[in-house]
């Protein structure tokens, strides 16, 4: 009796297992980007295959609304030279643009919320930002290390600024 139960168990668990946990997205792509799709249907970029030099996060994949750039999507991207990211981008997650050595000046939408940690550290070329009123964190050592770093302006949103979130930098 022991044995059928033991054998019922396993039959159970073997069948529950692939619906525990968190669920998993497979990652969909348009272009160079790879991106997976939320609950309220809204786009986040999880990694860009591409080599441009100047490069526009789209506003949209597949007609759903980007809103954000996920950790280290954009990570060593070392052609980059320009970013501008669009309106409705509201979050850039940790690492996204780590170590794009060529990166050398970034315009931020409106709609940004957040910087995470470590977002564009080592960005050796980036020279100057303008954090748009409205953001609220900007994460541990963010700039960090962007050596030819000369201005961040910060506006008054900005409620939490991480440890060394500008070391290393001229700014």
């Amino acid at each position: 009796m022991k044995r059928i139960i033991g054998i019922l168990l396993c039959g159970v668990l073997l069948f529950a297992l692939p619906f525990t946990g968190r669920s998993q997205s497979a990652a969909l792509s348009s272009g160079d980007f790879q991106y997976e799709v939320s609950a309220e249907k809204t786009a986040m970029i999880i990694r860009y295959t591409g080599s441009a030099v100047e490069l526009t996060i789209p506003a949209t994949l597949a007609g759903y609304p980007v809103t954000g750039i996920g950790d280290n999507a954009l990570r060593d991207c070392g052609s980059l030279q320009t970013v501008v990211i669009t309106e409705g981008v509201i979050n850039i997650g940790a690492q996204a643009f780590y170590n794009c050595t060529g990166l050398e000046s970034v315009a931020f939408p409106g709609s940004l919320r957040e910087i995470g940690d470590l977002a564009f550290a080592y960005c050796t070329n980036l020279k100057n930002v303008v954090i748009p009123e409205g953001t609220a964190l900007i994460g541990e050592y963010a700039f960090g290390d962007c050596a030819s770093l000369a201005s961040a302006v910060v506006p008054a949103s900005v409620t939490t600024i991480g440890p060394d979130a500008f070391s290393g930098t001229a700014a």
